[in-house]
């Protein structure tokens, strides 16, 4: 039965104007719609001219704030609170999440000084090339003055490059591409993985924390070993079809030279 609201339009104690909620919460109505519009807030019920908010508004809005605190994205939070509508524990939920994130992050960031950055490199970046690394995330900004980067390898592969007269411009934009790329493959890895956790068909339950955390861990080498077999088959035949192009370029270009 919903809930039932006085003829006033003075609202109860358990009822907020988004005035109210935003000071409760210390959100921004700005925000507070912005959440309405994305789906993840639920819309308020009319009474006149007023928006009124209850209890559930609340909590969903405080539930909103702790998971970008914890640096969710507003299309997480919209796919675990679909998820909790659907029945799944929210705690589960979280800590899977994190138990999975910790599990496939093996490399440590590198933090270092811009300058020390650039002396990394037979050709300084340029100021620009900064600002564009810091747009496309390959660089991230870090305290004390430092910047941050994924990991070492990352690096190591840019100075190898640019001693191949490699623009840093470039460089970035190939990592940009690169890492389009591995988000595809990686998405459809990741469908398969969460099919199973969480099965499509109702009368499956989804597994335990413990238990789809042990099934992370056993899946991931066998699907970053199959990525690398068949990244190292994909780049074989790259290569053989490129440098069979260019042999027939080049052969043709020496013949209408000769010609």
């Amino acid at each position: 039965m919903g809930k039932h609201f006085p003829d006033s339009d003075t609202p109860a104690s358990s009822e907020y104007t988004i005035t109210q909620l935003a000071e409760l919460t210390l959100a921004s109505i700005r925000n507070i719609r912005a959440y309405q519009e994305k789906g993840i807030l639920p819309a308020p019920v009319k009474r006149g001219r007023i928006a009124i908010y209850g209890e559930d508004h609340l909590v969903r809005l405080r539930m909103i704030q702790q998971l970008l605190t914890r640096g969710y994205s507003i299309a997480n939070i919209s796919e675990i609170l679909h998820a909790h509508e659907q029945g799944h524990n929210l705690n589960q939920l979280i800590g899977l999440n994190t138990a999975v994130a910790n599990i496939w992050t093996e490399e440590q960031p590198l933090h270092l000084t811009l300058d020390a950055l650039a002396s990394r490199f037979s050709t300084a970046p340029t100021s620009q090339d900064i600002q564009y690394a810091f747009e496309v995330g390959v660089l991230e900004p870090a305290p004390d003055g430092l910047v941050k980067i994924s990991h070492a390898g990352l690096l190591q592969l840019a100075t190898t490059l640019i001693d191949y007269q490699f623009s840093f411009r470039q460089l970035l934009d190939i990592v940009v591409n690169l890492r389009k790329n591995l988000d595809t493959a990686a998405t459809s890895v990741a469908e398969i993985g969460l099919s199973i956790v969480f099965p499509q068909v109702p009368s499956v339950p989804p597994l335990e924390l413990h238990q789809a955390t042990a099934l992370v861990d056993q899946l991931r080498p066998l699907f970053a070993a199959t990525v690398a077999i068949e990244l190292n088959n994909a780049l074989s035949r790259a290569l053989k079809q490129q440098m069979t192009q260019y042999m027939v370029s080049h052969v043709l270009k020496q013949s209408d030279n000769s010609s």
